[in-house]
């Protein structure tokens, strides 16, 4: 965050009108014409800042939303002047929230803003220089996704200065069109080789059809001729009495 200097503040071009009515009053005609201008000075500089960032809005492009932690996600952001002054430079915050869910891409170690919010928060920064009036430009920036939660973006956080550098203002602004950033659980690799193991071992029906020893669906007698590998045991262990396990058919395709 840029701060004001104390001429272009309200209690700063008050002491200078001030100070500018003394020197003229005194006689000190040099002095007066001196403060004079600083005091114009500090005053177009301060209406500089107010009307550029009065004139500016920002949006979020449409775009993708959501993804799984570990991927990127675009976003676009979009700033239009329509003020007569020219832009000289913008800094945009757009806010992330308390937790570390979505940072920059490279950005190994992010840091809490702690500008105007109740609370620090991680935030994208962005600077933008030389607008002139009715002019748009568009910044595209990756960010990496950290852990799965959402990021709603309602509104962003504005600077502009004037082209002294005498004068900064900041304010609030809400989007139009509030971006909601999703990020899902983590993908992990699954070995699906014993699952495909256990198709194989189980027994081809009629139809193409074979049984998924996964699912049981009932249990018989034990009758001759039944496979060992079809047996409760746990069953037997528990009473005595030989059952052969029933799977559920399932057709592979």
């Amino acid at each position: 965050m840029h701060n004001s200097s104390l001429f272009a503040s309200r209690l700063g071009l008050a002491a200078l009108l001030a100070l500018a009515i003394a020197c003229a009053y005194w006689g000190a005609t040099l002095m007066a014409a001196f403060v004079l201008l600083v005091l114009l000075l500090s005053f177009g500089a301060s209406l500089w800042s107010r009307n550029v960032l009065a004139k500016t809005s920002v949006s979020i492009g449409e775009g993708q939303t959501a993804c799984h932690a570990g991927d990127t996600l675009p976003l676009a952001l979009t700033i239009h002047s329509r003020s007569l002054f020219p832009l000289i430079w913008l800094d945009v915050t757009v806010p992330f929230g308390e937790k570390l869910i979505v940072r920059r891409e490279g950005d190994e170690h992010p840091e809490l803003e702690k500008g105007p919010y109740e609370k620090p928060e991680y935030a994208l920064r962005e600077r933008f220089a030389w607008l002139l009036w009715q002019q748009e430009i568009t910044c595209e920036e990756t960010l990496e996704t950290i852990r799965r939660g959402v990021v709603p973006i309602d509104s962003i956080r504005l600077q502009a200065g004037d082209g002294l550098g005498m004068a900064a203002s900041s304010r609030s602004a809400a989007l139009a069109r509030p971006v909601r950033l999703v990020v899902y659980p983590r993908l992990m690799p699954v070995d699906i080789r014993p699952f495909t193991r256990l198709i194989t071992l189980a027994e081809a029906g009629a139809k193409g059809q074979t049984e998924d020893i996964t699912l049981l669906k009932s249990s018989r007698p034990y009758q001759h001729g039944d496979p060992m590998k079809r047996i409760n045991w746990r069953y037997l262990a528990m009473t005595g009495r030989m059952e052969v396990n029933q799977y559920e058919t399932i057709t592979p395709g």
